[in-house]
């Protein structure tokens, strides 16, 4: 009686122990999760780009996975990566071209998952944005611009016969902040300002630029390329 007490007992114990040795094996992340640290759509190349945070801080088990599905007016398309170490955040690039065709505008979204041993979904978060309007950079979003340093505008070429008051990196796609204060050539002329971009040719033109809304106080407009733009006075009413 004393022996099948004992062998119950062990192999109670046994069976516990098996079962936490399998459960250590199969758990899933803690603290699992991924965020957008970057995302841009330039209507140019018709390419779309998301750069995903991706935390794991208890790895074991594997793979570990995150997919991406990006979704166009026309089209949709899902790319996946692994390899997720823990620790520190991976931060895993994707990005896009084939078989796109996007506009100025168009809505992307973006859905990005982040998968554990067995497709467990531990993690997602989803977002909208205009193309060629919103983008967020890995430095954080920061729509005002600042002049080119030691850039004398007199020398950069003339817009419609007149030369520009104030020259900047326009710093990609989006919403844009000219501040007066910081472009002080431009100050006796506000709020009569335009802006324009310089292209491949070297000549300043506003294809790429809309919503301009000058004030006294900042001219603010919605830039569609990236590299060097600039403000130009303009006459009262044009």
């Amino acid at each position: 009686m004393k022996k099948n007490v004992l062998y119950t007992t062990v192999a109670t114990v046994m069976v516990a122990l098996i079962g936490l040795f399998a459960y250590s094996q199969v758990r899933v992340a803690h603290a699992a999760g991924i965020s957008f640290a970057a995302f841009s759509c330039d209507p140019d190349t018709d390419q779309i780009s998301g750069l995903v945070s991706a935390r794991l801080d208890d790895l074991i088990g594997q793979p570990y996975v995150v997919t991406l599905q990006v979704q166009w007016p026309t089209g949709s398309k899902v790319l996946s990566s692994g390899g997720i170490a823990a620790g520190s955040p991976e931060f895993l690039a994707f990005s896009t071209t084939a078989g796109i065709d996007v506009e100025f505008g168009d809505t992307i979204n973006l859905d990005a998952k982040l998968f554990g041993p067995g497709g467990n979904e531990l993690s997602r978060i989803a977002i909208s944005f205009q193309c060629g309007i919103d983008e967020l950079t890995t430095g954080g979003f920061n729509p005002f611009v600042k002049p080119l340093p030691g850039a004398d505008p007199a020398l950069f070429p003339a817009y419609n016969g007149v030369v520009p008051c104030g020259v900047f990196d326009v710093n990609g796609h989006g919403f844009k902040i000219a501040s007066i204060v910081d472009f002080p050539g431009c100050a006796p002329f506000a709020p009569n300002l335009t802006v324009a971009c310089l292209n491949s040719e070297g000549t300043f033109i506003p294809d790429n630029i809309s919503n301009v809304v000058s004030t006294v106080d900042e001219v603010n407009f919605t830039s569609g390329q990236h590299g060097t733009c600039a403000m130009f006075p303009v006459a009262t009413g044009e």
